[in-house]
């Protein structure tokens, strides 16, 4: 019983990373939507969130993301969660940009238990390039996040790089690298295949997280639209 309380405090805190160093033009909102089929040793949840990100100005952001992840045959551990920031574009040289963002977060979901659950701040920063690479549109990025409530804490690093394979075909690959209290420390590996239409993507995905107290595997969908 022990162990389950560790690997699930540490699950529910490793919602899918959506931030990234870019903002959304001005006026222009981005409304993503994901299912997750998670399988977490031994165990079955299923894990939904809606993300929002929408652009001020040219210089600034705003993020909403709102989760919940529900276990089959464990429903002491389902939970929800809550997740807002703003995000400030720091500089943009040619096809590099930089950013930083600040916010709060709250809940089982986005958090965990033993204190991870409750209101706490959050603050990334990162730089991204976008471009051409071996004749193909290319993107990559890099961020820092720590995650402080009263009773835990989470470092992460964030790296990602995505490649136009074929037409409106992309393939995404994100590795994300955690430290903190409480058996936080984690690494998570997804590969997500995405076709982009006119305004809406549809993406599909596979994710594998080794923990040093739980192993998890997920397969997930996901529809976005730009407004």
């Amino acid at each position: 019983m022990r162990r389950t309380v560790l690997f699930l405090a540490c699950v529910l805190s490793q919602p899918m990373a959506a931030a990234a160093p870019w903002l959304q033009d001005e006026d222009y909102l981005y409304a993503r939507a994901s299912i997750a089929s998670e399988h977490v040793e031994g165990l079955d949840a299923l894990r939904s969130d809606i993300f929002l990100d929408y652009g001020i100005d040219e210089n600034w952001g705003a993020t909403f993301k709102l989760e919940r992840v529900e276990y089959a045959d464990n429903s002491d551990f389902n939970g929800s969660g809550w997740r807002a920031t703003v995000r400030r574009k720091l500089l943009s040289i040619g096809n590099f940009v930089s950013a930083a963002e600040i916010g709060a977060i709250e809940g089982r979901a986005i958090g965990g238990q033993n204190g991870c659950d409750a209101f706490g701040v959050e603050f990334r920063t990162g730089a991204g390039w976008s471009g051409t690479w071996r004749e193909r549109s290319t993107f990559a990025s890099v961020e820092l996040a720590g995650r402080f409530h009263d009773a835990c804490q989470r470092n992460r690093l964030e790296i990602g790089i995505g490649q136009q394979t074929y037409k409106n075909v992309w393939t995404i690959n994100q590795i994300w690298i955690e430290r903190g209290n409480q058996g936080a420390d984690s690494v998570k590996l997804q590969s997500e295949m995405l076709w982009r239409a006119d305004r809406a993507d549809y993406s599909i995905g596979y994710r594998q997280e080794q923990g040093a107290v739980f192993d998890e595997i997920s397969l997930f969908v996901a529809f976005a639209y730009r407004y």
